[in-house]
């Protein structure tokens, strides 16, 4: 609920600083689901199990990254990566400074509709192509999550319709500087563009913004 909300927050053109204390409200109500699972020995939420878990996670690592919660994206993150390794996750987390917590040596499979976020991050200099990729089905690929709604008339390639509500790509917030390069290049209706650009800014400094 939380992310269908910042969605369309976003398209409604609330400001960063007022998206930002909703999500790291909601990162902090995932981080204390997500723990808690492991403190009542519960079974554990899987990335390898869900797809729409998967990127829902990812949508809100970008989400916190992108208003400048740097914190709040290493507490979810390190959440996350609590419960089993991924590729992807633990590649994030060595990019936001996000200590290992699963001391496992092989990683389970990236689903397949995240891989080209996995290699933009690990071969930086082809960012461009697999940003591309990515955004190339965007609409299709996430058309079976619950927040997207439908999309019949929308194919790969297409324009991607008109007028959005909630449909943006928030997870490549969270990715290197070379992706978020390469996401604004693309010109696609999906890219939070402004979101791009706060990020770098926290990057930057380290640390969470100081919201005016």
């Amino acid at each position: 609920m939380g992310l269908r909300y910042l969605g369309a927050q976003y398209s409604a053109g609330r400001s960063v600083d007022e998206m930002a204390e909703i999500a790291a409200a909601v990162a902090s109500s995932y981080t204390e689901w997500a723990e808690s699972a492991v403190t009542v020995e519960a079974v554990p939420p899987s990335l390898a199990a869900s797809n729409e878990y998967f990127i829902s996670v990812l949508r809100l690592v970008g989400l916190t990254i992108g208003t400048g919660r740097i914190d709040s994206a290493r507490q979810v993150l390190s959440a996350a990566g609590r419960h089993e390794p991924d590729a992807l996750f633990r590649a994030l987390a060595a990019l936001h400074g996000v200590a290992d917590r699963t001391g496992a040596t092989v990683d389970s499979p990236t689903p397949r509709f995240a891989r080209p976020l996995l290699r933009a991050l690990e071969r930086p200099t082809e960012a461009a192509d697999h940003i591309s990729t990515y955004l190339a089905d965007w609409p299709v690929r996430m058309k079976a999550t619950d927040w997207m709604g439908s999309l019949e008339r929308v194919a790969p390639g297409d324009d991607y319709g008109q007028g959005f509500f909630g449909y943006w790509a928030f997870e490549l917030a969270g990715l290197n500087i070379e992706s978020k390069r390469a996401a604004s290049a693309t010109g696609s209706p999906v890219v939070p563009v402004d979101l791009l650009g706060q990020s770098r800014a926290s990057r930057t400094n380290g640390t969470d913004e100081q919201h005016r």
